[in-house]
């Protein structure tokens, strides 16, 4: 089980990242069309906010810099 906390304050969990990230996904207000294009835009916006660059290749990789870059706290992971 993954439990993640937003800086929000905001508690995610699931099975996997994938389904962590449907969540997100979902309480999203820009509505992105998938999990891709939720990632590209959280990390467009934390470049521009924080001048970080958010390095993933899958969902895991993904969590993991977001919370590197105080996106999010892993409270729990698998």
């Amino acid at each position: 089980m993954i439990i993640i906390k937003t800086y929000l304050g905001e508690i995610f969990s699931g099975p996997t990242w994938e389904d962590v990230l449907v969540q997100l996904k979902a309480m999203n207000f820009s509505q992105p069309r998938d999990l891709r294009e939720l990632m590209d835009g959280i990390a467009k916006r934390i470049k521009i906010s924080q001048g970080e660059v958010i390095h993933y290749g899958d969902y895991s990789d993904f969590g993991r810099e977001l919370e590197r870059v105080g996106f999010l706290e892993i409270v729990q992971s698998e």
